[in-house]
Order: structure tokens, then C-alpha cells, then sequence
């Protein structure tokens, strides 16, 4: 499965505490692999924090890594996972290798400081729901009267398209789709935004691109669809 867009990964790490007893010189980190978001997270756009502790052996590897806190339980993977993949210099003492207890924060955000939450987010929600295998009436609504759609080699309005079973079909294709890739991106002022997201059914691969306009009530709505063949 492809890693989701990168603006959506962004893990921000601040500077880890030390154990009481502190070395002459601390850890030095030489290597560092960031967590994957978890993607059921990243689509819902849910953010959080995991502390984890962990003790740096005389050869800089990471052992005992234990989550001590986190605002969501189901980062700890992520972090976990990805913290064992760490290299570090080794503290030393009297110019010997020691181990040392440290505790590290992973801030899991959405990176995108433009993306506004709420309505726009519950709009992705429904559109990803729908190329997954969900039925076409939740994002009726959704969908403002002029929206056109290209759909491979045909061009219509795109609630029409949704109420041809055959067509809404090309959309997802079933339960049984998977989301290989999802990037939201809005511009500075909130009043548009542009979903890509592309879809796999067993070989075959789409990309979806929509244009999503803010109405005057702050909801959002779909203005344009484009499905590749």
C-alpha cells in the first residue's frame, strides 16, 4: 500500500527528557524514521500526542520502549514502531558508554496549516466513504446543481451520474476498494478546496480529483469531479 501525501504525515518531535541520573555527555540521535500516520486517523482528520520512554543501550539502539501517555491510543503503533527504527550516539561517563532512560514526544498533526476542520473534513468523509463501497445518496446533498463530472470518456452533471447505478458504480466499484491515497488541500482564504484521491479494485487504479466550494452558510459542496479512465 502507497504512503499517504506527505503533507499529511508531519510528526513533530520535541526535545526528549532525560532520566535523573543524566550522563557527561547525553544521547546524540543519528538517525531518525518518522511514524506513518495511521490512515484511518489521517482520513477522519484526528491529531494527538504519544509520549514514549524508552532506554538508549551502550550501542545507541532503542530498547524497552514503552508509551507512557497519549491523547490517542491508536498512534501508539506508529510511534512505537517507528522510535525502534532510531539510532543514536551513546551517552557516555567517565568517557564510557552507559545507558540512559529517555522519554520522547510525537506530536501527530495534519500538516497542512490551510486545511480548516469541520464541515470540510466530514465532506472528504462522505466523498471517501462513497469510493469505498458507500452508497451514492449520502453525498446527493452535497453536490451543488451545476457540478459537472467527467467520468472517464463521459461529461454530464454529476448528481445525474450518482443516480445511474451503472455510472456511480465507476466511482468505487464496491466494498472491496481500497483508498491507496488522499491529499485535501485549501486555499488561504477557505473558500476552496481540492481532494485527490485514488482508488484501487483489485488491478485497476483511478484517480479522482474534486473541486469542493465553502457556501455562504460555511458548509461545504461539491463543484467539480474528475475520474480518470
Amino acid at each position: 500500500m502507497k504512503l499517504v501525501s506527505i503533507l499529511f504525515m508531519a510528526v513533530v518531535l520535541a526535545c526528549p527528557s532525560y532520566s535523573a541520573r543524566d550522563p557527561q555527555e547525553k544521547p546524540e540521535l543519528l538517525k531518525r524514521v518518522n511514524p506513518e500516520y495511521p490512515k484511518v486517523l489521517l482520513l477522519a482528520g484526528v491529531e494527538g500526542e504519544v509520549y514514549v520512554r524508552a532506554t538508549i543501550n551502550e550501542q545507541g539502539k532503542v530498547e524497552n520502549a514503552v508509551v507512557t501517555r497519549a491523547t490517542d491510543n491508536r498512534f501508539n503503533d506508529a510511534a512505537l514502531d517507528a522510535l525502534k527504527q532510531w539510532k543514536f550516539k551513546p551517552a557516555t561517563l567517565d568517557g564510557k558508554p552507559i545507558k540512559t532512560e529517555v522519554t520522547i514526544p510525537f506530536k501527530f498533526a495534519i500538516g497542512d496549516a490551510s486545511l480548516p476542520p469541520g464541515k470540510l473534513v466530514t465532506l472528504r468523509e462522505k466523498i471517501t466513504r462513497f469510493l469505498g463501497g458507500g452508497t451514492a445518496a449520502e453525498l446527493l446533498p452535497d453536490i451543488d446543481s451545476s457540478a459537472y463530472c467527467i467520468l472517464g470518456g463521459d461529461y454530464g452533471l454529476l448528481s445525474g451520474f450518482l443516480r445511474e447505478k451503472p455510472k456511480a458504480e465507476k466511482f468505487g466499484g464496491g466494498h472491496d476498494t481500497e483508498i491507496l491515497f488522499s491529499h485535501l488541500k485549501a486555499d488561504a482564504k477557505s473558500t476552496a478546496a481540492l481532494l485527490t484521491v485514488e482508488t484501487q479494485m483489485g488491478k485497476l487504479k483511478r484517480w479522482h480529483t474534486i473541486l469542493c466550494m465553502a457556501q455562504a452558510d460555511g458548509t461545504w459542496r461539491i463543484a467539480d469531479w474528475h475520474v480518470s479512465p
